[in-house]
């Protein structure tokens, strides 16, 4: 190395930005956590991102917003049901602010073709009492209302009219604008090599424009927030699961019509963005698996298409129910890799033994949901230790056993019932799953 080299080495290692808080994600986790610290009363905060905003599993989101807590997801409680009353009014104050964000309260419907599954999966959800005006839909009334299902290829439907959606890409923009106007600092394209710990006390991070000074770091990285955490001997049991999300052309689909979700037909979810049908389904094949204990890719938008094509193949048999599954001719694809874990509950909270070290992340494909919320019990924590409701522990980093020491641990958990939902690892099989999301 020359003495040239050298000396510029040392002056970028040596470079100091500071910040009372850094938060480490430009996805919706870190741009709800960074704008609930500063909103807290933390002056400076500093949001940072290896790529541009919105570019991981965030922008690939499908954005339901609801109360999936009120029966739907079995391993969901009170406490995720905060969360989810939180997002739905935090969203409706953003929305009301001025934000485009595509937001939308058209309601969230299920809707079944056979007495089994409505019994098998929607009574729970139907006898909550959580969701007072939730309604009961006949087959006429779910086509009037959806506009594409079709009345001879359903059963009966569950409605709650105060769901609805927003495009998760958009919102984590909206919220990193209103995190800047507030007074926050936002550094794009700077990533975090390392965390920094002194006598067991974060001291910093390091980046390869140099270091900086904070008392209070908040990893938010999603899958990558174990690449960042390993070599402080912390693993975060929660492996992350490739999901796709496929886009048509523009099919002037009505825009009044709410989220829709059947539990059979792999779980397919589907909802309107701009005339066009954004929809997906659950698969299991290749690459769904293919990170869980293995190297992330940089981004994920040369992901092998086999979910897709299953996708495909799955909307072709749901077309009895939902004959606009045969009428697209054009599609856009984008991928994710949401973080499950075993017990598929976030994970937000301090670390142990590393005074100033905070985590958000596990969002079990919740996370539009919950990140308002989630955000908000970080900021809590930081700022005085204490959440304004005792929901904390439902959600502590330190709740797990010893026992997940590796992805397939997790994968293990949760094929033994832990959670809902039972993935399968990457043999290129597929297996009926119990559960999903779509959120």
């Amino acid at each position: 190395m020359t003495t040239g080299a050298a000396r510029c080495l040392r002056q970028k290692g040596s470079s100091v930005d500071r910040a009372d808080a850094v938060v480490i994600g430009g996805g919706i986790l870190g741009a709800s956590a960074a704008l609930h610290l500063v909103e807290a009363g933390v002056k400076d905060v500093l949001l940072v991102e290896r790529d541009g905003l919105a570019q991981g599993t965030s922008s690939a989101g499908a954005g339901f917003i609801g109360m999936w807590g009120a029966g739907y997801i079995a391993a969901w409680a009170g406490e995720e049901l905060e969360m989810e009353e939180y997002g739905l009014s935090f969203y409706a104050q953003l929305a009301d602010e001025g934000y485009d964000f595509g937001f939308k309260r058209n309601g969230n419907l299920w809707a079944v073709t056979t007495e089994d599954t409505w019994r098998n999966h929607l009574v729970p959800l139907a006898a909550s009492s959580r969701v007072t005006d939730k309604r009961i839909l006949g087959p006429e009334e779910i086509e009037q209302m959806t506009g594409i299902v079709s009345a001879a290829g359903v059963l009966r439907g569950l409605l709650h009219p105060s769901g609805g959606y927003v495009s998760a890409p958009l919102a984590t923009l909206a919220l990193a604008d209103r995190f800047r106007r507030s007074g926050g600092r936002i550094a794009l394209r700077r990533p975090v090599d390392r965390i920094l710990v002194q006598d067991g006390r974060v001291i910093g991070v390091m980046t390869d424009q140099g270091r900086i000074a904070s008392g209070i770091v908040v990893v938010a990285c999603g899958a990558w927030s174990n690449n960042l955490v390993r070599e402080l001997g912390i693993w975060l049991p929660m492996v992350p699961l490739v999901a796709s999300r496929i886009i048509t052309e523009n099919l002037n689909l009505p825009a009044s019509m709410p989220t829709i979700m059947f539990p059979e037909f792999a779980f397919i979810w589907l909802r309107e963005e701009n005339g066009a049908l954004l929809w997906g389904v659950d698969y299991n094949c290749h690459p769904h698996a293919a990170f869980v204990d293995g190297a992330l890719p940089e981004r994920f938008d040369q992901l092998p298409l086999d979910g897709v094509l299953y996708s495909q193949q799955v909307g072709t048999q749901a077309a009895v129910a939902i004959p606009v599954l045969l009428r697209y001719r054009s599609l856009t694809v984008a991928h994710g890799t949401p973080c499950f874990t075993p017990d598929q509950r976030g994970i937000i909270g301090g670390a142990a033994d590393i005074t100033g070290l905070y985590v958000i992340g596990g969002c079990n494909e919740g996370g539009v949901s919950h990140a308002p919320g989630w955000g908000r019990l970080i900021a809590e924590l930081v700022v005085s230790g204490v959440p304004s409701n005792p929901v904390a522990d439902a959600f502590s980093p330190q709740r797990f056993s010893s026992d997940f020491q590796r992805g397939q641990d997790v994968l293990e958990a949760l094929h033994g019932g832990w959670g809902s939902r039972a993935p399968e690892s990457d043999s290129g099989a597929e297996m009926a799953s119990v559960e999903t999301r779509g959120v």
